[in-house]
């Protein structure tokens, strides 16, 4: 045997093996959601179960039932129909599916006018092994929050599904959902979203780990089209993908990670790509990752933060003058923002005035590169406790200051990045530190 010709075969089985990241297939984690259920699993028929599905009974003692009997590995069909119910509890439930036939077969919410008119339609706890797919919900006019819960969920898919609100109030209060993962006891592991239509209400993903959120539409979203947020102490992010999907018109942000609560949180590997955001009237935020301005978050952990290939479409004479298309914030002394990186969006409006398109704070060893901002008053700005980061190769044609750097600690590099058109101030800068290296062109 020949043995540079055996380590050379070893080497290239190894890299077959290997992604990029240098894992093997076998360590690295799933993200498949659910795992599909045997051949031989049980299948029950909510009509033959007893629910009517003819829009007037209320199905939900019907429902209850069939699913309190479902042994695991069962497929929980929905014909064609209007099933109405009220609140539906699941908990401690493994290797459930339900299943429609497409938007056809609704769950539709019946408590608009009850007093505790925020109560979800159904609440899943501690339940693995879960699909959800070929079904439609209607949140009927609900006032606040509703939808379909999740706490301590493990293995989840959601897929083709549509949700929507066939009574929605115009009055906004606070969030409406279709669908909630909120923080119970662990994280959520394993949650794959895929291809639903969300109209009129609102996503929330929080508290967990390796979640997938994949070529979703989400038109109108109340407040927020999807959410992360830390609603207490410990609250994680890790292994999070928010990757082609297209929200239109949110109320509020259209992507937000963001802690609400003071106290320690960990997001580390949080990737936003490939999106589409569409704004045709006066919004917020296009995408928002840190603590929201009011909050303190000493000690938490915002690391591992990729923002890329996005794009933000303002309309026409759609003009805002408070807040940002990317925003990366944390207030600062509380701490940084590691290995962030912000490359390659696309920021467009005609006539529209923003803030600042882009506006980040609190960076270490960061990179914000290949940035286009079209229309904007503003364009990039990043300030407070700067340290190792790259600002490169970014184009800003806007009206007002193209640039801002500000109040840096140091290690910086600053080149080669374009003022287009004719603003009215190339570049801000202040307090730069003596170790940066930095051009600021003309």
């Amino acid at each position: 045997m020949n043995a540079p010709r055996l380590v050379a075969t070893a080497l290239l089985t190894a890299l077959a093996l290997c992604g990029a990241d240098g894992l093997t297939q076998e360590t690295k984690p799933s993200t498949d959601g659910a795992p599909p259920l045997p051949p031989n699993a049980a299948r029950v028929n909510l009509r033959e179960a007893g629910a009517k599905g003819d829009g007037v009974a209320d199905d939900s003692a019907a429902i209850q039932v069939a699913i309190n009997k479902a042994a695991e590995n069962t497929v929980l069909y929905f014909p064609a129909g209007t099933y109405r119910l009220q609140s539906i509890e699941i908990t401690g439930k493994s290797g459930l599916e339900f299943v429609g036939d497409g938007h056809s077969s609704i769950l539709q919410w019946t408590g608009a006018g009850l007093p505790d008119s925020y109560t979800k339609m159904m609440n899943f706890t501690g339940v693995s092994n879960l699909r959800i797919h070929k079904l439609a919900f209607d949140n009927k006019g609900i006032n606040t929050f509703g939808g379909v819960g999740f706490y301590d969920m493990k293995n989840v898919t959601i897929q083709n599904t549509r949700f929507y609100d066939s009574a929605r109030q115009e009055k906004i209060t606070t969030d409406k959902y279709a669908y909630c993962f909120g923080q119970g006891g662990t994280p959520h592991e394993n949650i794959l979203m895929t291809d639903n239509l969300i109209q009129d209400l609102e996503l929330e993903i929080t508290h967990a780990r390796r979640v997938r959120v994949l070529r979703n539409t989400i038109e109108r979203p109340v407040w927020l089209g999807l959410c992360w947020a830390a609603h207490g102490p410990g609250t994680v992010l890790e292994d999070y993908e928010v990757v082609g999907n297209t929200i239109s018109d949110p109320a509020a942000w259209a992507l937000t990670f963001h802690s609400e609560a003071d106290g320690a949180h960990r997001v580390s590997g949080l990737r936003i790509a490939d999106n589409v955001i569409r704004m045709n009237s006066p919004k917020r935020y296009g995408i928002n990752v840190g603590n929201t301005q009011h909050m303190k978050d000493k000690g938490s952990v915002w690391e591992k933060i990729v923002i890329e290939n996005n794009r933000i479409e303002y309309t026409p004479g759609y003009t805002i003058n408070e807040l940002h298309a990317i925003c990366v914030y944390r207030t600062p002394g509380d701490g940084t923002l590691d290995n962030v990186v912000v490359r390659n969006n696309t920021i467009t409006s005609s006539g529209v005035l923003l803030n600042w398109a882009i506006s980040a704070n609190c960076l270490k060893n960061s990179t914000i590169s290949g940035n286009t901002v079209t229309g904007a008053l503003h364009g990039l700005s990043i300030t407070d406790g700067l340290q190792g980061n790259t600002v490169t190769k970014n184009s800003m044609e806007v009206t007002g200051t193209a640039y801002r750097f500000e109040r840096s600690q140091g290690g910086n590099t600053v080149s080669g990045n374009v003022v287009a058109g004719k603003p009215k101030t190339p570049w801000v800068q202040s307090s730069v530190h003596a170790t940066d290296s930095v051009d600021f062109g003309k």
